[in-house]
């Protein structure tokens, strides 16, 4: 399984969970140690993403996709703003 969450505007990987680990150096130099997952919810299926130290620069539109074993794929968009996301991500 691969999560990857990405900037809709600028495809700027925030935080990618690949080969059963997070891949911190894989982040986007922006997000790099701000960007990461709460890791007790991960084998519940849960990959929201926690983001410190917000900026008025991290306001936009969020991408999150999740790869399965089956080769499938599952895309949400989350609109930030001001901090916030406008909805709450629980699991796919």
């Amino acid at each position: 399984m691969e999560v990857d969450w990405r900037r809709t505007d600028s495809d700027t990987i925030v935080h990618l969970f690949q080969g059963g680990q997070s891949r911190p150096e894989s982040q986007g130099d922006a997000y790099r140690g701000r960007a990461r997952f709460f890791s007790q919810e991960i084998p519940k299926g849960n990959f929201s993403l926690l983001l410190e130290e917000v900026r008025t620069a991290d306001a936009g539109v969020y991408k999150c996709v999740v790869y399965t074993e089956q080769e499938s794929q599952h895309e949400m968009l989350v609109p930030w703003i001001l901090g916030h996301a406008s909805k709450e991500i629980t699991s796919f």
